[in-house]
């Protein structure tokens, strides 16, 4: 850890370091002469706890103030240095100054390194600090700052890695310095430009070689001005007006030489007055070899004392036939009254107006309702520049729909001294449809890369992408889970082989001999696009399944998968079922039984599958009937699943008892099985003693019936049927009111108090002695003796059964009462 709790280059993760100097150097790529200041303290900061350090800061240096401390960052409980370190005349710790000079870092492990009393020593102890790193800023062989890095605890450990990026990062401000420095330069070159070409009267543009607008150095002869940084990036015959343009076309078929210009003069017509312009024409010095220079031109109207009615009908018709062939609307208002005064030709399409019809409408018609800032803010800039815009404004059509578009506008006046305003309107429908759709589709880009990467971070298994080159691209949190081991090599280009290596040489697969070093090593030759499948054992016990399929990109996609639960679930699966001898079994159309493990093979003998009819041939001939119903559920009633109990000849002829029980797992598109999966269990001991049982009871004439509480239901043998005089399937099931109307009302009262105070006192068996009506009307004499045999989560009794039989009260009441008496009364 640093000094300010911060990570410490040896045990941060690179990966998360070298991302944040990633956006660093992203973040100085936008620095602009306002923002340079804050956003070199931003990545002093951002360095200082990435790293840990206690200290991070920038000097600049000059050769007749020295050093002076600009920019200062300090961990919390750390003091600042940067008010005392301010300017000094001299330098005081001359090795790391000439180290600086000659371009090379300064880097101090230790300052017990440094000889005694000396100047470096002594001033690393005066402020505390025990290590440090100071990168020179220089701009060739001219030494103009430092950026360092301090320590403040000692045995700090500093990684090559980390030395070359803090070095790079204080080459990147560096250069950023100097370009801040350079734009301040030029901005100030341009500013001087900028007043020299404002004081002169003329119009300066700069033309490409091949004839486009590049720049309008001056906004003089402002009508003129307004059409060419309106044309910027067009071909400036395109602009101009005809006479202007055809002699520029003239000239840039034969442009002036090196240190050659060309002046030529021409007469342009307008609506308002005549001009006669001489234009000059000059060769900018190329950039480099082999580059055409850009042309200066300059155009001032020499015509300002020539006003004769013959220049004036010429200027005004050029003008005119300029006025009518601009694509763009173009309209002529009173600046006092706003009232339109000329259109041409394109604003009357635009605006939805009767091209031979005149024009009667006010500035304020073609605006929106809440368009007074328009204008008011137009008027504004005209009188005190003679200029506006370019600003974005929403029109209003005759039809009534509006649309965005650019206006441009300058200011001129009339012979009569009205002053009138000149508007150039640019159509901007289309460009802000694109720009809407592309950032439509940008966000749709961006949401689908968002919800990409939460899915692959979402998966529970390890996903990774290599890309054509085998080169780590992308991977999620759970791939640095499954190879934690090399969970420091993990970062975005790290190449597969080298992945791999690595973990076979930190024994992520085991110790030499442990593991398939014959897989692994065709797993490092395999070519980029094979499919890869295989379950690889790691040496912590895990096992991990390894999908890898390739792109139509060539790139290579993984899926890594623990599988070790699985693996551990399905071994006990399989002990379960080969200790509890399960036979597991499985049916399909095509290809009838298949027998999962050998116990069918035990049960019946059987060695190879059987066609479902040669099994049914197997069963004992009196269960043939139940077989059948449970085929007819499941073959034709669409039962699901299915349960039964049945004799089947062993190989050796004798009978098995065997439940079976399956699932159907796929149908046909008709509804018929396609598959069933099941298992098979020999229950004959089970059986053989059901029967055994059933003899003794059928032996001893005892009935046995059984009644859930929770229902009221009861179920009855044959036996306790034929003691009333029924049979069990006239009785069954039994509602809990038939009961008590078969009971005799004197012993109903008894019983049920019986039974109560038994429960609740927890004896769990009883005995009574009641009397029953039999069939024929008469009281039938029965002992009935119940238990409880299940319970609930609360433990009281929910289901009870038992045994009846007829009493010995009963054959003493007989032995009194001749056979045709009376019954017992009630």
């Amino acid at each position: 850890m640093g000094d300010a709790g911060q990570p410490d280059t040896g045990t941060a993760q690179p990966a998360r370091v070298e991302l944040r100097v990633v956006e660093l150097m992203n973040r100085l790529l936008d620095v602009t002469p306002d923002t340079i200041d804050s956003e070199i303290d931003a990545v002093l900061a951002t360095l200082g706890e990435s790293y840990g350090f206690a200290r991070t800061f920038l000097f600049r240096y000059a050769v007749a103030s020295g050093y002076r401390n600009t920019h200062e960052w300090v961990a919390p409980g750390v003091q600042p240095l940067k008010p005392v370190m301010q300017g000094a005349t001299q330098v005081v710790r001359p090795a790391w100054h000439q180290a600086f000079i000659e371009g090379r870092p300064v880097k101090i492990l230790d300052r017990s390194e440094l000889p005694e009393g000396s100047p470096e020593h002594r001033f690393l102890s005066e402020i505390g600090v025990h290590s440090t790193l100071m990168v020179p800023l220089c701009d060739g062989d001219r030494l103009f700052g430092v950026i360092g890095f301090d320590c403040c605890r000692p045995e700090r450990h500093w990684q090559d890695e980390a030395v070359f990026l803090l070095t790079s990062i204080g080459r990147a401000v560096s250069s950023i310095i100097l370009r801040v420095e350079a734009a301040r330069a030029e901005a100030a070159l341009r500013s001087h430009l900028a007043a020299t070409l404002n004081a002169l009267p003329d119009l300066v543009i700069e033309l490409a070689p091949t004839g486009e607008i590049v720049a309008c150095q001056s906004d003089k002869l402002p009508w003129l001005s307004s059409l060419v940084r309106a044309g910027i990036g067009r071909h400036v015959a395109q602009v101009l007006p005809l006479p202007l343009a055809r002699l520029m076309t003239e000239i840039l078929d034969a442009p002036p030489g090196d240190a050659v210009s060309l002046t030529r003069r021409v007469g342009v017509s307008t609506l308002v007055a005549p001009h006669r312009y001489e234009v000059s024409v000059a060769r900018l010095n190329a950039g480099g070899p082999g580059q055409q220079a850009n042309l200066i031109v300059v155009i001032r109207d020499v015509a300002a004392s020539d006003r004769s009615s013959e220049m004036t009908s010429f200027r005004e018709g050029q003008f005119t036939a300029f006025f009518e062939m601009c694509p763009h609307p173009i309209l002529l208002s009173d600046f006092d009254t706003d009232e339109i005064i000329d259109v041409n030709r394109a604003f009357k399409t635009v605006f939805g107006l009767d091209p031979q019809a005149g024009t009667d409408l006010q500035v304020q018609q073609i605006l929106p309702e809440d368009g007074t800032w328009v204008l008011e803010g137009a008027k504004a800039a005209l009188k005190a520049a003679q200029t506006y815009g370019p600003v974005e404004v929403t029109f209003r059509c005759k039809a009534g729909h509006s649309f965005p578009a650019v206006v441009r506008c300058f200011t001129s006046s009339d012979p009569n001294g009205r002053r009138l305003v000149w508007s150039l309107i640019e159509d901007i429908t289309e460009i802000r449809a694109k720009e809407v759709a592309l950032q439509a589709g940008r966000d749709a880009l961006e949401a689908t890369k968002a919800r990409f990467l939460a899915a692959i971070e979402a998966l529970d298994d390890g996903f990774a992408i290599f890309d054509a080159d085998d080169r780590l691209v992308l991977w999620n949190s759970p791939y640095v889970r499954v190879f934690s081991r090399i969970a420091d090599l993990i970062r975005e280009g790290a190449l597969y082989d080298d992945l791999l290596r690595a973990a076979i040489a930190r024994g992520v697969f085991g110790a030499e001999g442990e593991r398939d070093d014959a897989n692994l090593q065709r797993r490092l030759d395999r070519p980029l696009t094979e499919v890869w499948d295989n379950e690889d054992e790691l040496a912590d016990g895990r096992l991990i399944w390894v999908r890898e399929r390739a792109t139509p990109s060539k790139e290579t996609v993984g899926l890594y998968e623990d599988v070790t639960a699985r693996r551990l679930a399905d071994r006990r699966l399989e002990q379960v079922v080969d200790g509890g001898g399960i036979a597991v079994w499985d049916w399909a159309a095509d290809d009838g039984f298949t027998t999962i493990n050998d116990c069918w093979e035990t049960m019946l003998g059987l060695g190879s599958a059987r066609a479902l009819v040669d099994l049914i041939e197997l069963v004992h001939p009196e269960d043939r009937l139940a077989v059948a119903e449970a085929q007819r559920e499941v073959f034709l009633s669409g039962s699901e699943t299915f349960s039964l109990r049945s004799r089947v000849r062993h190989q050796s002829g004798k009978w098995v008892w065997l439940l079976t029980r399956g699932h159907v797992v796929a149908r046909w598109a008709d509804g018929s099985p396609r598959r069933i999966s099941g298992i098979t269990l020999d229950v004959t001991v089970q059986a053989e003693a059901e029967q055994r049982l059933t003899h003794v009871i059928d032996g001893t004439q005892v009935g046995t019936w059984e009644h859930d509480m929770r229902t009221g239901i009861t179920l009855v043998s044959d036996r306790w049927a034929e003691i009333l005089g029924f049979r069990a399937v006239e009785l069954n099931p039994m509602s809990l009111q038939r009961w008590l109307d078969m009971l005799h009302p004197d012993d109903a009262e008894g019983l049920i108090s019986h039974e109560r105070e038994a429960f609740e006192t927890g004896q769990w068996q009883v005995e009574h002695e009641v009397r029953l009506r039999h069939r024929d009307g008469h009281w039938v004499w029965v002992l009935t003796r119940a238990q409880v045999s299940e319970w609930d989560e609360d433990g009281c009794p929910v289901k009870t059964s038992g045994s009846t039989s007829t009493s010995r009260r009963r054959r003493r009441w007989n032995s009194r009462w001749p056979a045709n008496a009376t019954p017992w009364p009630g």
